[in-house]
């Protein structure tokens, strides 16, 4: 969807967002110097097709898409074309100025958004000094980075509320790249220097047995590493090298 045709202009939306909220929303709309109007009137020329349409609304959708005058956007069309088309750089900026958590998680479970912008914001991420799934925001956070990286979306239910998740992430990858992300997550590098329940240190287990780690990440858990983890280095020093 080419977004310099909404430039300059007021649309309405019936119904609801999905993947952003109405504040982001609009937010985003100002980029293009589009208002939102709280009315349907005949200076609106573009109209949202949303989610949970009322039924009094459902009437008001319909004469609205017989109007020559306006042009009816479907809301994944219009929210997707709205996040492909972020300034990332602008957005990080104020992201890290304002510390607003909470905007950051509305992107963060924003599927519209690239994995390299995803990656760059969960580093903005306060993870509260707890585990990966130690509180609801941890847990959406974590099932959000497990879904969008996991091959198997159609079974990623099964998985992404724990930290199996993590673990298939490290068994389908062969990119060092990725496993040293996971490797920097804050949760993980708590893991490495105190340890942790067990399902949890496998994800760490993982990393430091998996082919493809990185030296640097392994420089980097021998030098922090718990106790527990010395056995497991020195295996892997005799085996991988």
């Amino acid at each position: 969807m080419n977004l310099k045709t909404i430039e300059n202009s007021r649309i309405y939306l019936f119904g609801k967002t999905r993947a952003l909220n109405l504040e982001e929303f609009d937010t985003l709309l100002k980029n293009y110097n589009v208002e939102r109007a709280e009315t349907l009137d005949d200076d609106v020329k573009f109209v949202v097709e949303g989610r949970m349409i009322s039924p009094v609304d459902e009437d008001k959708l319909y004469a609205a898409s017989k109007d020559e005058s306006k042009t009816i956007l479907f809301l994944e069309a219009f929210e997707r074309a709205l996040c492909e088309n972020l300034d990332d750089n602008r957005l990080l900026m104020s992201l890290k100025l304002s510390n607003n958590q909470d905007r950051l998680m509305v992107f963060l479970k924003n599927n519209y958004i690239s994995d390299t912008l995803f990656l760059k914001l969960l580093k903005l991420y306060d993870w509260q000094g707890e585990g990966l799934y130690e509180n609801d925001e941890n847990r959406d956070m974590s099932s959000a980075f497990v879904y969008r990286f996991y091959s198997n979306k159609e079974h990623s239910t099964n998985v992404k509320y724990t930290n199996a998740g993590f673990m298939e992430l490290l068994r389908e990858t062969e990119e060092s790249a990725f496993i040293d992300y996971i490797g920097a997550l804050k949760p993980i590098k708590e893991i490495i220097k105190n340890g942790s329940d067990n399902s949890s240190m496998k994800i760490v287990e993982r990393i430091i047995r998996h082919p493809n780690t990185s030296d640097a990440l392994i420089a980097s858990i021998e030098k922090n590493a718990h106790d527990v983890w010395r056995e497991l280095l020195a295996q892997r020093r005799e085996y991988v090298g």
